[in-house]
């Protein structure tokens, strides 16, 4: 069981480091423009990313529109609801079972700590995958802060 949860933990984290790769090489991608760019961008971005990155995906990015789901959001509820059951299962065997197994405490523990800081990433991956943190990544500021002399 302790194995199942490893290996399921490996998986989501490899995953979520793809994701986050992906999502890093595109942002630089789209930052960084062409002429072709300046002209038509969502043409541009759409024709750059065909066949690499799904075009709901990119749609998202580009419009950023609260109607438009985040296409990230079914699998990262679903790494969410294993995260949490993977901490109940973990939190049941440190009550349960370490009093009959003293020697595993220190490896549940050694899981706990894991599945904790695998949470915090999924809360940082969930930031970075929100579109509008990319759009204000990629949109410039007005500033609002110049002063006015008479």
């Amino acid at each position: 069981m302790l194995y199942a949860v490893l290996q399921k933990l490996i998986f989501v984290s490899k995953l979520s480091q793809k994701i986050f790769l992906a999502l890093k090489v595109w942002l630089c991608f789209l930052c960084q423009g062409t002429s072709d760019f300046c002209v038509s961008p969502d043409k541009y971005v759409m024709s750059q990313t065909k066949g690499i990155i799904t075009a709901d995906i990119v749609h998202y990015y580009l419009y950023c529109n609260q109607t438009l789901s985040n296409p990230f959001q079914q699998p990262l509820t679903i790494f969410q609801r294993s995260l949490t059951t993977m901490q109940i299962q973990i939190q049941g065997l440190l009550q349960f079972a370490v009093p009959l197994f003293p020697t595993a405490e220190r490896d549940l523990l050694g899981i706990q700590h894991l599945l904790n800081s695998s949470e915090a990433s999924l809360h940082q991956l969930t930031a970075l995958l929100d579109c509008r943190g990319l759009n204000k990544v990629c949109s410039p500021q007005p500033n609002w802060n110049h002063s006015i002399t008479k």
